[in-house]
């Protein structure tokens, strides 16, 4: 695996990239291969340095965080039940903006997802 530093220039300069939907998306990329290995850390460096070079991208990058981490960290990596995500969804108003917000600030990103994992670990063992 490549570090973490590398991954991050390689996504910038595939920046625009016709690989991919959107200006963004090798970054997009790398926060769910990211969020999917559990590097929370990583994915609030990575849009810092990405955002710090192309702030035009920030919201719609920060738009798409929450689905990452339900989807790569919480689902696949944390192999939580999707009836456990669903019930803590239902339960959690406003975790998106939180998500949302957070990203960017690393420990306060972790501290979040790591929060919101213990909550839907909790309804699982309900």
């Amino acid at each position: 695996m490549h570090m973490l530093a590398d991954r991050i220039a390689s996504a910038i300069r595939d920046t625009g990239s016709p690989d991919y939907a959107v200006r963004s998306g090798a970054l997009l990329a790398l926060l769910s291969d990211l969020a999917r290995e559990g590097d929370l850390m990583g994915m609030s460096e990575a849009f810092c340095a990405y955002t710090t070079l192309l702030p035009a991208d920030e919201k719609s990058i920060r738009h798409a965080v929450p689905a990452k981490i339900i989807n790569q960290y919480f689902h696949l990596n944390r192999k939580r039940s999707q009836r456990a995500i669903i019930a803590w969804q239902a339960q959690s108003e406003g975790w998106e903006t939180n998500l949302a917000t957070a990203i960017g600030e690393d420990v306060r990103f972790d501290a979040a997802v790591r929060a919101m994992d213990d909550r839907i670990k909790q309804s699982e063992l309900s």
